[in-house]
């Protein structure tokens, strides 16, 4: 594993003895399962390969959840920014969906929450969209897929896009780790148990 090395404020890295990022950056991420390096130089996002060597992608900026989203994953694909909107590239430089969208989140189970205009959605990592820009809120849910909210109430939604639970409960929580538990928006309260997965 690389160490890391600090001169007046800025990091590098060190492999085997070796310095193979001179120290000039505010932030370096080395914890890729794919090996990449991804690193802050003021504004702008770097990326190298394991032993320090520049890979060919150019003109994307640092983004505040960069350190969650901007490594390449497993599956070979990063979340990008540039000016003011968020992509998704993959470690050879190819914009695989452009920079379109006002906010994102990490992909989870290849599949890629993104808001535009205020809505939410999900897309698949080739760009085909699982369900529609028209959600207040998705947010990961366990072993489930996603959790969604709309008007109505809450919703589950796999990673397929398909519904486990229509968006229209106040509350959904996981009961164990085989079964959900709902609660209704009603006068009375009504709470069950629904068999997951």
């Amino acid at each position: 594993f690389p160490v890391t090395i600090d001169k007046n404020g800025k990091l590098g890295l060190i492999l085997n003895g070796k310095k193979i990022l001179e120290p000039r950056y505010d932030v370096i991420l080395t914890d890729s399962p794919i090996g990449t390096i991804t690193a802050k130089q003021g504004k702008v996002l770097h990326y190298f390969d394991s032993t320090g060597k520049r890979l060919e992608i150019n003109g994307l900026e640092w983004f505040l959840n960069a350190s969650d989203m901007a490594q390449f994953k497993e599956n070979g694909i990063a979340v990008c920014y540039k000016m003011g909107r968020y992509g998704l590239i993959d470690q050879k430089g190819k914009i695989r969906i452009k920079c379109a969208y006002d906010m994102a989140l990490p992909i989870y189970n290849a599949v890629w929450p993104v808001q535009l205009k205020g809505s939410w959605g999900l897309v698949s990592l080739d760009e085909k969209v699982l369900l529609p820009l028209q959600y207040q809120r998705i947010v990961p849910f366990s072993n489930y897929g996603f959790l969604v909210e709309n008007t109505e109430g809450l919703g589950l939604v796999s990673a397929s896009g398909s519904w486990i639970l229509e968006p229209k409960y106040k509350a959904i929580k996981s009961f164990g780790s085989a079964y959900l538990l709902v609660e209704k928006e009603k006068a009375n309260r009504t709470y069950n148990i629904v068999t997951g997965k």
